[in-house]
């Protein structure tokens, strides 16, 4: 099946117009979700990156705990990051991670993120990084350019056009039982 396939891609001609048609017809396949979010970061990592034992995590979580509370009460998440954040670089900007995809952070921190709705704030949440508390900024859709997208569409198209041409090959083929 590999063989018959590569050879039909090595006598199939897609042009340049056909693949800007596809980018024009389908650019909502070529966007990308982005998130722009704040956060506040207690680490149970210690100096050397390594977990801290189980009696320290137990109070670093007692302290995530605080500051949710004092969010909880009305306190301005930038003041709490600059404040609480163990995240020196992003905690002294007030928590701003700026915008990203789920493809650009820790999985087990995106996961949470993009679930949240714009303007909502997170509960205290665990990573292997520490305990995190999140505010969703914003969200938005990063429209991928035609160059990028390029190859992508040209794989699309091939597996289309190998599809449908397997699909006539059934359809017209005479089979008796």
């Amino acid at each position: 099946i590999e063989k018959y396939r590569k050879d039909f891609v090595d006598k199939l001609n897609i042009s340049e117009q056909e693949i800007q048609d596809y980018y024009k017809n389908n650019k909502n396949e070529f966007s990308i979700p982005e998130v722009d979010a704040s956060h506040i970061l207690v680490s149970t990592l210690d100096k050397e990156k390594k977990p801290v034992n189980d009696a320290e995590k137990e109070k670093l979580k007692e302290k995530a705990d605080k500051v949710f509370t004092e969010l909880e009460n009305g306190a301005d998440f930038e003041e709490l990051a600059k404040r609480y954040s163990d995240d020196k670089a992003t905690g002294k900007n007030g928590g701003g991670l700026g915008y990203f995809t789920k493809d650009s952070k820790n999985a087990e921190f995106t996961k949470h993120v993009f679930n949240l709705e714009k303007g909502k704030t997170s509960n205290v949440f665990e990573t292997n990084y520490g305990y995190h508390i999140v505010r969703v900024n914003d969200k938005k859709n990063k429209q991928l350019s035609f160059e990028d997208s390029r190859s992508m569409i040209r794989n699309k198209i091939i597996d289309e056009k190998f599809l449908n041409h397997l699909n006539s090959l059934e359809k017209n083929a005479d089979i008796k039982k």
